[in-house]
């Protein structure tokens, strides 16, 4: 029964933080395929570093 309320609340984590990752993982796509598409070597620094702070929050509160 221990496991089973674990499992839910780590359920429950990933739930929460759902938003958050698709955010980042569609704000990371979207300037692969600019870059992809463009033929650009650089990236938006400013923006790349958003991305990685959202999906850092996120990570942290499916852990946590």
């Amino acid at each position: 029964e221990n496991n089973k309320i674990e499992e839910l609340n780590a359920n429950a984590k990933l739930i929460a933080a759902a938003p958050e990752l698709l955010e980042a993982l569609q704000g990371a796509l979207k300037r692969l395929n600019d870059l992809r598409e463009s033929g650009r070597i650089s990236l938006n620094i400013q923006e790349t570093f958003r991305d990685m702070e959202i999906a850092e929050k996120a990570i942290n509160k499916a852990l946590n």
